[in-house]
């Protein structure tokens, strides 16, 4: 479900006609939303009353929601920036989706863009896809063996390392203790991989559009500090936009020839 929610309308009503759709099932859906609501639960920084409304709404439904902390907000415009644009799901939806991020930087709009993995497939996360992510030569083995002490500590004052093991449950529950207390510590002494930047390689793309995306970059920053500058954010997203259109046209024509 894709929703774009006006500041001046009802928002508990306009979450409602989500219900109307005829795929919708609560376990399964997946909504992408501009909702003009603040809140904490989408990490917004501050709530108001749209926000209010709507996560009660979102627990009424049993949705669960998907923003994550980024270091981009999903909204940067010259009023300010903010998180107001949200992603729910199901919670049996909600378990396949990964990496939620903000692009920062990508978008030639006010929003920015919203990624995420989801995971189609019945196959279980498995440890090596997990560990893939970290960079293992970059592991500190002496803050390794701290952590793992102080987890393993942890667990056995809180009762679930450390008792006998008189049936298939306290079993399962010292075998999750050890595995999350390990798993706790790795995390701790090993830095993630650095990504990439994102980028799309596209044949129509030249070295004057790197320019003037730069251009527009600088133009949108300053006027995120002072609006006496959207003058000139304008004339440069209109020259950039200008640029890309002509250069795909040009493009696909040649394709076509």
């Amino acid at each position: 479900v894709c929703s774009y929610m006006a500041k001046d309308t009802e928002v508990t009503w306009e979450a409602q006609r989500w219900t109307e759709s005829d795929n919708w099932k609560s376990s399964r859906v997946l909504v992408a939303a501009d909702t003009n609501a603040k809140s904490h639960l989408w990490h917004s920084g501050r709530e108001d009353g749209r926000g209010q409304e709507l996560e009660a709404f979102i627990l009424g439904q049993g949705l669960a929601v998907v923003n994550r902390v980024s270091p981009h907000f999903t909204f940067e415009g010259a009023q300010g920036s903010s998180n107001i644009d949200l992603t729910l799901a199901g919670h049996s939806l909600a378990q396949r989706i990964t990496g939620w991020r903000v692009l920062g930087g990508e978008s030639v709009a006010d929003h920015n863009y919203v990624c995420f993995d989801l995971d189609l497939g019945n196959r279980l996360p498995s440890a090596s896809r997990k560990i893939s992510k970290y960079a293992l030569r970059r592991m500190d083995v002496i803050l390794l063996r701290e952590r793992a002490k102080e987890e393993l500590a942890a667990a056995v004052a809180a009762g679930r390392l450390g008792v006998p093991l008189l049936d298939p449950t306290t079993v399962d529950t010292a075998v999750a203790a050890l595995a999350e207390a390990l798993w706790g510590a790795f995390q701790a002494a090993t830095p993630l991989k650095r990504r990439k930047a994102w980028k799309k390689a596209v044949p129509w793309w030249t070295p004057e559009i790197s320019v003037l995306k730069t251009r527009f970059r600088r133009a949108r920053k300053k006027r995120r500090r002072s609006a006496q500058h959207e003058e000139e954010f304008q004339r440069e997203r209109l020259a950039f936009n200008r640029a890309m259109r002509t250069a795909k046209r040009r493009s696909w024509r040649k394709f076509c020839s």
